[in-house]
């Protein structure tokens, strides 16, 4: 099991046309405009924690996106780091500490990680990591049989009664999702056995699976 923890969350510049699509395909795939990780000990310490905006270098923030993040292309203009530098310092510390990763809704972090990657030319930095998803862990606590996972902000409130602060900057909601998971750790909701062996798809090949990821999308990104 690993020794370290990393909790990433990324703001875009919009959402995939289509989630099986190769990252060559270069219109399909939006951008990260924001990125956050924080790295943990076996102990759950904090040891380290990264929060970066990302130079615009020519591509359209949708208007549904804009609403949701509201980092304007003026912001990054002013704010914005240069990509290459920014992605090379996440892979760095993907190799060096070697962490289960985690994320709420970890299948679009994971894709925008690795297609920013790919636009580099650096490889597939998760190649063999470990992942767990919050917004999964969700299920558990829906009493709404319409939807079938929480939004970040929707779980952070049953298990924290409050609300969070922030959301939809990459940093905070990382710190949420962190406090999420750890706390579904401490109170024996879940563990790292669990943790283990939850499955991901990245790659959807099922029809089935299709069907299910669109409707998640749904129910996450609809008024997000």
């Amino acid at each position: 099991m690993q020794n370290y923890f990393l909790v990433v969350d990324t703001e875009t510049s919009g959402l995939p046309k289509n989630w099986s699509a190769p990252y060559s395909s270069e219109k399909n795939w939006p951008y990260i405009v924001q990125i956050a990780w924080i790295i943990y000990d076996s102990s759950h310490q904090e040891i380290k924690r990264e929060n970066h905006y990302i130079k615009n270098t020519g591509f359209t923030i949708d208007k549904a996106a804009l609403k949701i993040h509201k980092i304007t292309p003026e912001y990054l203009a002013v704010h914005g780091e240069d990509k290459e530098k920014v992605m090379l310092q996440f892979a760095a510390d993907i190799e060096m500490y070697n962490p289960l990763v985690i994320g709420h809704f970890i299948e679009l972090d994971y894709h925008m990680v690795n297609v920013e990657l790919y636009r580099i030319g650096k490889e597939n930095t998760f190649k063999n990591l470990v992942f767990f998803c919050t917004m999964k862990a969700s299920a558990p606590y829906i009493t709404n049989t319409v939807i079938s996972h929480l939004k970040l902000d929707k779980f952070y409130t049953i298990l924290f009664n409050e609300v969070p602060e922030n959301m939809h900057s990459a940093l905070s909601d990382a710190l949420n999702t962190a406090k999420i998971f750890f706390h579904l750790l401490k109170t024996g909701a879940i563990s790292l056995n669990t943790v283990y062996t939850q499955e991901h798809t990245f790659t959807l090949e099922k029809k089935e699976e299709k069907f299910s990821f669109k409707r998640i999308l749904q129910e996450l990104f609809n008024g997000r």
